[in-house]
């Protein structure tokens, strides 16, 4: 990460890039990264330990071509710890530990641990309308323990489809209004 002086940009130097039926991270270790460290779509990632990254620890995309034949998205039981290091005004992304871009949704993110000591970017990216080019759809975020966050979404637009929040600690995160969005579907409980 120290050593990266030539491209910061999100679409650059992603560690692990995936758009596939199932794929599969587990058991890895994403330490001083320099960029976004997964990005992708149709992914089961679970088990892993991400720390000291530059961008995103998940970064949803998904290829036109290929998204009717992927699978959903999971999340679980992962521990992130210090990521977004970057401003997104340096990546050109990484609005939370977990960004949504071209296609990005359909994602359940469940069991994690997320814990942030630099006060940078929230723990969920911007997640935009139903129906436009960046549709973001059927998010699920589950039993999860979030640390020191200033926000839990990095925006929301208010055309935004499904999203649950349910059984989380969120502790020391900074506070979200979504009053004003009143025909967004969230269910937030527990």
């Amino acid at each position: 990460r120290a050593n990266n002086t030539v491209a910061l940009g999100w679409s650059v130097n992603a560690t692990i890039g995936l758009n596939g039926k199932g794929s599969e991270v587990r058991s890895c270790v994403f330490k001083n990264m320099s960029n976004e460290n997964i990005l992708g779509f149709g992914l089961n990632i679970h088990d892993n330990y991400f720390g000291d990254c530059n961008g995103s620890a998940l970064h949803l995309s998904g290829n036109d071509a290929t998204l009717e034949n992927t699978l959903t998205n999971y999340f679980t039981n992962n521990t992130v710890e210090n990521c977004n290091i970057i401003s997104r005004d340096t990546s050109g992304h990484n609005e939370g530990v977990i960004s949504f871009s071209w296609n990005g949704g359909n994602v359940n993110i469940i069991g994690n641990y997320f814990r942030n000591d630099y006060g940078n970017e929230a723990i969920l990216g911007t997640i935009t309308g139903d129906g436009t080019a960046n549709d973001r759809e059927e998010i699920v975020f589950a039993n999860n323990r979030c640390y020191n966050f200033p926000s839990i979404f990095g925006g929301i637009d208010a055309s935004s489809r499904e999203t649950v929040l349910t059984g989380n600690i969120f502790s020391n995160c900074g506070a979200n209004d979504i009053s004003s969005y009143t025909s967004i579907p969230f269910k937030i409980c527990g």
